[in-house]
Order: structure tokens, then C-alpha cells, then sequence
């Protein structure tokens, strides 16, 4: 969560060229921008755990023969 905050307020601070410390009224598309970063973040994270249990799991199933 505080992960998923951070990348959120640091999009909107960057795309806002100051610092975002709360949603800006009027500025939907900073909020949307900073969301969609972190939507991205997460998925990696969910893939790169994927890729690793399945890594694992056949390499489990590799030793059982």
C-alpha cells in the first residue's frame, strides 16, 4: 500500500511539474495518469511472481523425475 501510494503521488508530482501531496481538484488527469502507473507496477509484480512460481514448480517437478 505505501508502495502503491508513493508511485501514485510521484506520477502526479511529476506529471503536475510540482509536488502532489492530494488529489488535485480540477486535475482528473493527473490522478488517472498516477493510477495507471501503479496498475502497471502491480501487473509486473503479479507477472514476475508468476514467472517464478512456475519456474519453481517445474523445477520441483523436474526432480521428482
Amino acid at each position: 500500500m505505501t508502495v502503491s501510494t508513493g508511485v501514485l503521488y510521484g506520477t502526479m508530482s511529476a506529471l503536475a511539474g510540482q509536488t502532489v501531496t492530494s488529489y488535485v481538484p480540477g486535475r482528473p488527469d493527473l490522478f488517472m495518469g498516477g493510477l495507471a502507473t501503479v496498475f502497471r507496477v502491480l501487473a509486473a509484480l503479479v507477472l514476475a511472481g508468476l514467472a517464478l512460481s512456475l519456474v519453481r514448480t517445474l523445477v520441483i517437478e523436474r526432480r521428482r523425475g
